[in-house]
């Protein structure tokens, strides 16, 4: 588990997307969730990995990936600097997917849904190869 997230990191993981859930809009009950699942154990408390959900479309997220049509109140900039970060660790990510993504998950993960979701996050990246600034962003 990753340490908690400091007070100042989740004011600036809020205002990404005006302090509504990146999914629902809501403003209620918010909380900042790692996009990329925490069992994978490649994450920390990046600001990049990090996004504002509700308790309650954290809950429905659980251990899976979300889909990029799903974070309808996140600003592109963002979603952007999610694929950067997921870039870096795609190839990683997809051999423990299927390594360990039953085990760690307890079989609640769709090891396949897991993987297909990972491929349209390598065909939005190969989509926009030529729009995305790949500079590192700062927070």
């Amino acid at each position: 588990m990753s340490a908690p997230i400091s007070i100042q990191r989740r004011i600036n993981v809020l205002s990404k997307t005006r302090k509504r859930c990146a999914i629902c809009g809501s403003r209620e009950n918010l909380t900042c969730d790692h996009f990329i699942p925490q069992w994978t154990r490649c994450v920390g408390n990046d600001f990049e990995d990090l996004i504002p959900m509700c308790e309650k479309c954290n809950h429905d997220k659980d251990c899976n990936f979300l889909e990029l049509s799903k974070l309808k109140y996140l600003p592109e900039v963002y979603v952007e600097m999610l694929m950067r970060y997921y870039r870096e660790n795609s190839n990683y990510l997809k051999k423990y997917v299927r390594k360990f993504g039953d085990y760690r998950t307890n079989g609640v993960l769709d090891v396949d849904r897991a993987l297909l979701v990972l491929k349209s996050y390598d065909e939005y990246i190969q989509l926009h190869q030529y729009e995305l600034n790949w500079e590192e962003l700062e927070e």
